[in-house]
């Protein structure tokens, strides 16, 4: 390897696993994009829809395997990363950002974070928390985006609109995933931080594997062991036991797309 050269994961219908490590040209650190930053990649996280990628499934479902899978031929793979800013735009070197820089955040569609480096937008990266070591800091963003944008509209309305002005009793399906077990935290701090859109109750269903996870991780009022408990009968008791039925549920399991069912097939055959 040479500083001009840089190894990139790929997308390769041709090699076993579906994936190989390319060599491709080095970023230019003296000619950054506007609005961008080039980062040395420290740690990349994964996460299904990375997968889904090499079956080429998010391509309209009258596309078959083999063009889907055409399709992401060379794209990068990976979308969280976490690392150190080497390159800032020219004119931009009192930004917020600076080289050095701890950050983590998401690369664009295509363009890989599991890489040796890669180039970043400036609205999709954010200086890394003291408190996140490199490895816990590359696996938040995606899951934390969706958790965010999922909750938001209902539990932090800056416009403070009357759907907000409730305590609620919330649900979430699939407490110990990698969306689950962060927005149970992540409801509990826009509830707690927003007085006018508390969380009254917090029940969470999860798997007998993850049930301790969830209970250090969520904290929540309850916990229902899909395995173990009858779920049913341990929503109706907690409805019970809320005073009212659940104001809000979030899924993180069921999906009604059909190409995720057929993948779920092929694995399970």
């Amino acid at each position: 390897m040479t500083a001009s050269t840089r190894k990139v994961l790929v997308y390769s219908r041709l090699s076993p696993a579906g994936i190989k490590i390319a060599v491709k040209p080095g970023l230019s650190k003296t000619q950054v994009k506007k609005n961008h930053i080039v980062c040395k990649v420290i740690c990349a996280g994964l996460n299904p829809v990375d997968a889904k990628y090499l079956v080429g499934d998010k391509l309209p479902q009258f596309v078959d395997d083999i063009v889907g899978r055409r399709s992401v031929e060379g794209l990068g793979v990976g979308f969280d990363f976490s690392g150190v800013v080497l390159a800032v735009p020219k004119g931009e070197e009192d930004g917020d950002y600076k080289l050095g820089d701890f950050v983590y955040g998401t690369t664009g569609i295509g363009t890989a974070s599991v890489a040796d480096e890669c180039v970043v937008p400036l609205h999709q990266v954010c200086h890394m928390p003291h408190s996140l070591t490199f490895a816990e800091a590359s696996c938040l963003p995606l899951v934390g985006l969706t958790a965010l944008q999922a909750f938001r509209p209902y539990f932090d309305d800056k416009k403070k609109s009357s759907r907000c002005n409730e305590e609620k009793n919330v649900l979430i399906i699939g407490g110990s995933g990698g969306v689950g077990h962060v927005a149970m935290q992540v409801i509990k701090c826009l509830g707690d931080s927003s007085s006018s859109s508390p969380v009254k109750s917090l029940s969470v269903i999860c798997g007998p594997t993850g049930y301790d996870m969830v209970n250090e991780y969520g904290n929540p009022d309850h916990i229902i062991d899909y395995v173990n408990d009858d779920v049913m009968k341990k929503l109706e008791e907690i409805v019970k036991c809320n005073d009212g039925p659940f104001h809000f549920c979030f899924d993180t399991v069921t999906s009604r797309n059909v190409a995720d069912d057929e993948y779920k097939s092929k694995i399970l055959s």
